[in-house]
């Protein structure tokens, strides 16, 4: 059951870095934006993507939005720190090119959101 969840949680959040990459892509290169401000932006409209999908698809829900929408939006808020704290350091500090460190954060960030939705939210 948790690898059915597992692929169906990473095709969700397919959608939802996409959303993230696009607005990246876009801030960065055209909009002249840091890449800290867009992968954030991104990152919460991928967010709003990604609660439909997987309430629906990926654990196919029934619960309450009143009681779920807080716990997930709580748990991907986490993800949303380390998201921008992490970009940040990595491409401020560290020098290390955009696209490498939103690689890296977003595997890092899936596997912290699919845990803290499978166990907490939607249990």
């Amino acid at each position: 059951m948790i690898i059915k969840e597992l692929i169906k949680f990473a095709m969700v959040g397919l959608c939802g870095t996409a959303t993230q990459y696009i607005t990246l892509w876009l801030g960065v290169e055209y909009l002249h934006i840091s890449p800290t401000i867009c992968s954030a932006t991104g990152y919460l409209l991928g967010s709003l993507l990604n609660y439909a999908l997987n309430y629906f698809f990926t654990f196919e829900s029934d619960g309450e939005h009143l009681s779920l929408a807080p716990k997930y939006f709580a748990v991907l808020g986490v993800g949303f720190l380390f998201n921008v704290v992490a970009m940040w350091f990595l491409t401020s500090h560290l020098q290390i090119n955009y696209w490498i460190s939103q690689i890296f954060i977003t595997g890092i960030v899936f596997l912290w959101n699919f845990m803290g939705s499978k166990i907490w939210v939607f249990k």
